[in-house]
């Protein structure tokens, strides 16, 4: 019976290399379910009347079909439930994307509201005039709230020493630093093709200037990458070397500056691939109760971290917006349309969806994990 541990040993062997390609199957498997949760959410929510939205949810169905068959556990049953599930989706949106009837006619006298793509509970009336046209006297005393001192820090990154260029980042953030300034009000520092060292010294000192009354946003506009086996996102400043992530800015060292900061609001608006590594996992739909003025009061109040990212795991688009990326189009035309406070899930709510429709990412917003978040909202206040 010597032959007996020989061929347990060869077994043993056989079943070893395949372990970890099992393991980063039931990953990728994972994500799909998340997605196809997301997708079942909108559909549900989405009217019939709204063909080409349910479209891109088709569309981005179709992106979430390459990944479970790019999956190395193709075959086990979570895989094929996550399928099952997909094909069961896709069949309900081509059922309702066919049988669309026509819109109803819409009443002269009443204001209708177009449903967002973001998954939020809807506002109270009074919040909904505000959110565009003409100030009102309903509106005009919202101004009048102590909203604190509003600063930027706003980094475009375009000549990469070891890593492709980009072309649109630093126009992104010119003009985004210019909408801030002209119309906003803000104190705006500019960084253009920053280092490692230029960044965390230009987060440093806003550390130690900001106090409890004030209000940052932080504006990040270059390459981003994900190191898979640590599951860490990254900015990449324009000394960082593919491979060695000795001038990498890890998401989890920026998360320790906001947190540590006296600012009451912090928003990081992040353009890079992969930056949804900021928050996964997170949640920050905020529930809108009560009058307008009182609302927005409760919010300034509370101290906030929250982000918006122009993809998730993915990688993002640095064109597609004429001189500026996609994102960057939707983010800066929706600063410019408003004339109302706003608050950060309002103005995620509309970005996401031109971004959806002209692009293969999806915006993300939600709270910054580990930072400090205590539930209140960073808001845009325009020059009275």
């Amino acid at each position: 019976m010597a032959w007996r541990p020989a061929l347990l040993l060869l077994c043993l062997l056989a079943f070893l290399p395949g372990m970890p390609s099992a393991m980063a199957a039931d990953r990728a498997v994972v994500v799909a379910e998340k997605d196809l949760a997301r997708y079942a959410a909108e559909y549900r929510k989405a009217g019939p009347e709204r063909k080409a939205y349910l479209k891109q949810l088709r569309k981005l169905l179709g992106l979430t079909r390459k990944r479970l068959q790019g999956a190395r556990s193709r075959g086990s049953k979570r895989w094929r439930r996550a399928m099952a599930r997909l094909a069961k989706l896709d069949r309900a949106l081509e059922t309702k994307i066919a049988g669309t009837p026509p819109p109803p006619p819409r009443p002269a006298a009443v204001e209708t509201v177009s449903e967002p793509l973001a998954k939020t509970p809807p506002p109270p009336a009074d919040i909904r005039k505000a959110d565009g046209g003409e100030a009102t006297p309903e509106t005009k005393p919202l101004l009048d709230l102590a909203y604190g001192a509003f600063h930027a820090l706003v980094i475009g990154n375009n000549d990469y020493k070891h890593l492709p260029k980009l072309k649109t980042a630093v126009a992104d953030a010119r003009e985004v630093r210019r909408v801030l300034t002209d119309d906003y009000g803000f104190d705006v520092t500019l960084l253009e093709n920053a280092t490692r060292s230029d960044i965390l010294r230009a987060v440093n000192k806003l550390r130690a200037d900001l106090g409890p009354e004030d209000n940052l946003l932080i504006y990040y506009a270059g390459h981003g990458t994900l190191d898979r086996e640590s599951d860490t996102g990254y900015w990449l400043p324009i000394d960082a070397e593919p491979d060695n992530d000795v001038d990498w800015i890890a998401n989890a060292a920026l998360t320790r500056h906001l947190k540590a900061m006296q600012a009451n609001h912090v928003l990081v608006v992040a353009d890079s691939c992969y930056s949804g590594t900021l928050f996964r996992d997170a949640d920050a739909s905020l529930e809108r109760k009560g009058e307008r003025k009182a609302w927005l009061g409760r919010m300034n109040e509370k101290r906030s971290r929250t982000a918006i990212a122009s993809g998730g795991l993915e990688p993002v688009m640095d064109s597609g917006g004429g001189r500026h990326s996609v994102f960057a189009k939707a983010f800066l035309g929706a600063l410019r349309d408003n004339d109302g406070v706003i608050d950060d899930h309002e103005l995620y709510r509309r970005i996401s969806r031109p971004v959806i429709l002209e692009a293969d990412q999806t915006p993300l917003f939600a709270d910054i994990r580990k930072s400090g978040h205590e539930g209140g909202a960073f808001l845009f206040v325009p020059k009275r």
